[in-house]
């Protein structure tokens, strides 16, 4: 489903999703691979026939795993302890999952933090690892600078000038 519209981002979409989804699974034998800043794949599961379970691929975008950081950015979303949580809960109950680690924002260490989002979404049970830095379409780069600043996160805002001023 397309990352520009969030097939789980409100129960409603959700259950729009399994609409399209139930269609596809019967006229088709693709599987379907969801990606989501919401919590509510739960909606969808419930709403398609167990035996088309086995198509379907969760994945959550969890580049920002800190609650306050990614409230700076990510408007009318899930936190990401609420995503992670239903990420967990998928694995547990043995549905498909992979991992979408976007945005990643610029880090003094990404090492330390790349070990912590990797045992955050338990990489051991996943089919795939898709990792993505921040946007930088259209206003993107300044608009989540401005959302940084305003929201107190400043060296994480000078980080973002700096890549976003760098056109080499």
């Amino acid at each position: 489903t397309s990352p520009l519209v969030d097939c789980a981002a409100t129960k409603e979409m959700a259950f729009e999703t399994a609409t399209a989804d139930r269609l596809f699974l019967e006229l088709t034998p693709k599987d379907i691979r969801h990606l989501s800043k919401g919590a509510n794949f739960r909606c969808i599961i419930d709403a398609i026939p167990e035996k088309f379970h086995h198509r379907l691929i969760f994945g959550h975008s969890l580049g920002t795993i800190e609650d306050p950081l990614a409230a700076a950015i990510e408007l009318r979303t899930a936190n990401p302890s609420r995503r992670l949580a239903e990420l967990h809960w998928l694995q547990d109950n043995n549905f498909r999952t992979y991992g979408m680690i976007c945005p990643v924002l610029p880090r003094k260490e990404y090492r330390e933090y790349a070990k912590q989002v990797v045992h955050s979404i338990r990489q051991e049970r996943l089919e795939h690892i898709w990792v993505e830095a921040v946007n930088g379409r259209g206003e993107s780069l300044t608009n989540t600078k401005n959302a940084l600043k305003k929201a107190g996160f400043h060296e994480e805002a000078v980080m973002i000038e700096r890549i976003s001023a760098d056109s080499q």
